[in-house]
């Protein structure tokens, strides 16, 4: 029962990675020509990680509620 809600629950954050609605952060790393953008969602990554939690409360939104994180 317990690995069935898991594996459920697993599956669920791959599509829901997959179909990437309503993502809200912009991670940028590197520098160009190696520079790398990544997306992800605030509320996964706030309870996730106590520096993230600290980066998106400073974090300036733009017009559309997107936090961009330079890293």
């Amino acid at each position: 029962m317990v690995i069935n809600l898991f594996e459920k629950l697993s599956n669920n954050y791959i599509e829901l990675f997959e179909k990437e609605e309503d993502l809200n952060v912009i991670i940028n790393v590197g520098e160009h020509p190696n520079a790398k953008e990544f997306k992800a969602y605030s509320g996964i990554l706030k309870y996730r990680s106590r520096y993230f939690q600290n980066e998106l409360t400073n974090a300036v939104n733009n017009t559309k509620g997107i936090s961009r994180i330079n890293g």
